[in-house]
């Protein structure tokens, strides 16, 4: 079984779930955590084994080795988490998107239930927390559907400001959702009850790379728009 501290995985669960994933394409986006994203990989597809994966690979050395139904796209430099996800969804074509960080581990499955709480004209559902202008935890401030695993419809996604090179990459679409009165279409789920989060994992092997860019109002990915489209 795949196990990481208190993420050890409900035995008693089946093994596949019987949900059709076909309209749903999982990204996530790796820099050096080779390890955390093989478990990653490991307890989603354990209960969805037919899961299209994207595996954006920041890392300096390009993924070399094939797993079923993940499909790796190297581009070989640290251009940020927001800056990542927005590149795997860019090239996503079905309806939804799951991302997740490198660093969880599926305990039991719970798309079925985040499709079901998705409405036509919901942004994302997700553990929804209250944030500053930051990103900071905050008791006011800006409802914000965290990344680590969030299941988006992706035709909302491009409505608004895209995931920036930020520690909190969801902050600029979450205030342009606010500023248009449209933070309701972000839905809270419990995902704790079904994920377990590491947290942090990246930043541990590489701190500064990874805030240095924690305050930063707008930072910018160090990919053009042009390279983020056409990179093959």
């Amino acid at each position: 079984s795949v196990r990481q501290g208190r993420g050890r995985i409900d035995q008693n669960q089946n093994r596949d779930s019987l949900m059709d994933c076909s309209n749903i394409t999982g990204i996530t986006v790796n820099y050096e955590t080779p390890k955390l994203l093989v478990m990653a990989l490991s307890s989603i597809h354990r209960f969805y084994p037919d899961l299209k994966i994207v595996v954006v690979n920041l890392s300096c050395f390009p993924w070399k080795g094939k797993i079923r139904n993940v499909e790796f796209h190297n581009l070989g430099q640290n251009i940020g988490h927001g800056p990542g996800m927005h590149y795997g969804l860019m090239r996503t074509k079905t309806d939804f998107a799951l991302c997740f960080d490198t660093d969880i581990i599926l305990k039991k499955p719970c798309l079925e239930q985040m499709v079901e709480q998705m409405t036509r004209g919901s942004y994302g559902v997700g553990q929804v927390i209250n944030v500053d202008e930051k990103g900071r935890n905050s008791d006011r401030g800006t409802r914000y559907l965290h990344p680590h695993f969030m299941l988006l419809r992706v035709n909302q996604y491009f409505k608004y400001h895209r995931f920036v090179h930020h520690g909190a990459p969801c902050i600029r679409a979450m205030e342009d959702l606010k500023s248009k009165g449209k933070s309701y279409i972000v839905k809270d789920f419990p995902v704790s009850a079904y994920v377990y989060h590491k947290g942090r994992g990246t930043r541990r092997l590489q701190p500064r790379d990874f805030t240095k860019n924690w305050h930063e109002k707008s930072a910018e990915p160090n990919l053009s728009d042009a390279a983020l489209s056409n990179h093959a």
